[in-house]
């Protein structure tokens, strides 16, 4: 019930009366705040970090961001340039870089060491020659 507002001076008499006029909006408290949800764009008293005013315009906007996400990765994939594998020479998909697969991958690690020590014996025949030459 609303009941009239009575108000009297200092001396006891009425001074004025009114009926009090209430503002049903709601207000924020504490650490709730109006914000616009960015999904449906309705204004609602949120608490906190809150952002989205449900859990389905939350899922739609994750939906909606994954989308957009896997587009662009997907333009990524496709603008990349086909490298060939070192090995076979089949192209190298996924995330590799070198080879197109494990076999590959193990065969070409088995060559680069081979190639390493075959370079590092060569060295070590130029600096036994190069001793051999100091000592004469």
């Amino acid at each position: 019930m609303i009941h009239e507002v009575r108000v009297y001076d200092k001396n006891g008499k009425l001074k004025d009366r009114f009926m009090p006029v209430f503002n049903y909006e709601p207000q924020t408290m504490g650490n709730q705040s109006m914000k616009t949800c960015p999904e449906c764009g309705t204004k609602k008293l949120l608490k906190g970090n809150a952002r989205f005013c449900s859990v389905a315009c939350k899922k739609a906007h994750r939906t909606k961001r994954d989308k957009r996400l896997r587009a662009a990765a997907k333009l990524v994939r496709e603008a990349r340039p086909i490298v060939p594998c070192e090995v076979c020479g089949n192209p190298v998909t996924g995330k590799r870089v070198r080879y197109c697969g494990e076999i590959c991958d193990k065969n070409g690690r088995k060559m680069k060491a081979m190639n390493k020590a075959d370079a590092v014996k060569k060295l070590i025949k130029i600096r036994k020659a190069e001793l051999e030459n100091e000592k004469h």
